[in-house]
């Protein structure tokens, strides 16, 4: 049983660390959205600036659509689907899986 709850216990510490990415990549490019419009204003002259900061930009995206997919694939522990509905909106608010209603964090059960 113990390996069973441990087992548990990583898995709600893996969808932790999926949404924690999945939200500081998308501070990040929204962030880098700014710098770049600062860069244009700034630099505009210098392209090679500004050739560097779209790429950064495009990246900070391209990292952003990869820890949304992740955290969004996620699988539940006591149903194995998807955590997340397909076109849930507030996913980042989900307090239970879409399917099962298991509670985020809960550690105790299975199917």
């Amino acid at each position: 049983m113990e390996i069973a709850e441990n087992n548990r216990a990583e898995q709600w510490r893996d969808y932790r660390r999926k949404r924690t990415a999945a939200l500081l990549f998308g501070v990040g490019a929204f962030l880098t959205t700014g710098a770049l419009a600062l860069a244009i204003h700034i630099c505009a002259g210098n392209h090679i600036v500004l050739g560097a900061a779209l790429v950064t930009m495009t990246l900070a995206y391209i990292a952003y659509g990869v820890a949304i997919v992740r955290f969004h694939l996620w699988k539940c522990p006591r149903c194995g689907r998807r955590f997340i509905g397909v076109f849930d909106i507030f996913s980042f608010l989900r307090r239970k899986c879409f399917h099962c209603g298991l509670p985020v964090g809960h550690q105790t059960g299975g199917l």
